[in-house]
């Protein structure tokens, strides 16, 4: 189990799935009709298995980590 920030969509697989799932989908094209927007999810999910490759290098916990600040800096404004 990985602790994640509060708010971290970034970092979060369901964000991330949901992200490529609409790129993947929607492909920036408007579909006026509800029906056939639900039946191109649908159809994604059907064939998610295509795209195994990119979900795994997208969807995965290989989280870049940072070293934290060193603390006890003083700054002065000017």
């Amino acid at each position: 189990m990985h602790f994640l920030p509060p708010y971290s969509p970034n970092l979060n697989p369901i964000e991330r799935l949901w992200k490529f799932t609409k790129k993947e989908v929607i492909k920036s094209n408007y579909t006026p009709d509800a029906n056939i927007f639900k039946e191109r999810i649908r159809n994604f999910f059907a064939n998610i298995g295509n795209y195994k490759d990119k979900l795994e290098s997208l969807i995965n916990t290989n989280f870049q980590k940072l070293n934290p600040a060193p603390t006890g800096l003083q700054t002065s404004l000017v």
